[in-house]
C-alpha cells in the first residue's frame, strides 16, 4: 500500500536544517503522512438487455436502474468513483 507523505513539509524541514539538497531515508520515513484520497474515475455503461434503461458502474458493477437518476449521479454510490468527464465542473 502506498504511503503518501507531505513533501512540502519534508522540503521545508530539510531547508530549515540547512540540508535542502540532501534528504535521506530517515527523513522520508519520519515525515508525517498527507491526508489524501485517491481520485478514482469511472463511467456509467448502459446495459442493453434490461427492460428499462439501466446503467452499470464500470469500476464495481453497481447497477443504477433509474436512467433519470443516472444522468444526475456524479459519483457511484457504491464505490465512490467520480463519474464526471474531464473538464466538468464540480
Amino acid at each position: 500500500m502506498a504511503r503518501y507523505i507531505d513533501a512540502d513539509l519534508l522540503m521545508s524541514d530539510a531547508e530549515h536544517k540547512g540540508r535542502y539538497d540532501v534528504v535521506n531515508a530517515f527523513d522520508i520515513a519520519n515525515t508525517p503522512t498527507a491526508d489524501v484520497r485517491e481520485n478514482v474515475h469511472g463511467n456509467w455503461v448502459g446495459i442493453d438487455d434490461e427492460p428499462c434503461e439501466t446503467f452499470e458502474c464500470d469500476r464495481c458493477g453497481f447497477v443504477l436502474e433509474d436512467w433519470i437518476l443516472g444522468a444526475f449521479y456524479n459519483f457511484c454510490p457504491n464505490c465512490g468513483a467520480d463519474m464526471r468527464k474531464e473538464g466538468d465542473k464540480a
